[in-house]
């Protein structure tokens, strides 16, 4: 059976990536964006803003299943989100870190409470970070 999944910060680093891959993949992919957005043909753009929950309520219609970047320092906010999204969706995957700060595992445990069934992934480096690290120092030396 079809899947239909949501990506939130579809144009953001890692959003980009995911929904270019499920598209890829030929699965049904929604991406939320705040503007407009050069994504593959085959992907559906929708406009929303995680800061504002009613703005959502499009893009989370018909879906089975969303991947969230929660962008924010804090999780104040996410239930509502998250209560919307349950109201739709049967699975969520949060993008959280290796690190989990206090938001972030504010933000798993809310999302352990919502029903759904859930996936954490908590990465420990991107290698787009080497890019700015490379730039720091032009030299690679490590040091001044």
């Amino acid at each position: 059976m079809p899947q239909r999944i949501l990506v939130t910060a579809a144009t953001g680093t890692v959003g980009r990536h995911v929904t270019t891959h499920l598209a890829r993949a030929r699965t049904d992919v929604r991406a939320l964006s705040r503007g407009p957005a050069d994504l593959p043909r085959d992907v559906q753009l929708v406009h929303g803003d995680l800061s504002v929950p009613d703005s959502l309520r499009t893009a989370v219609e018909a879906v089975d299943a969303v991947f969230l970047v929660w962008p924010f320092a804090s999780a104040d906010g996410l239930d509502a989100v998250l209560a919307l999204v349950a109201e739709h969706a049967r699975r969520l995957v949060y993008l959280s870190s290796a690190a989990v700060r206090d938001h972030e595992r504010q933000a798993e445990q809310l999302i352990e409470r919502t029903g759904l069934e859930w996936t954490m992934l908590r990465p420990h480096a991107f290698a787009a970070n080497a890019l700015r690290w490379g730039r720091a120092d032009p030299h690679g030396w490590g040091g001044a």
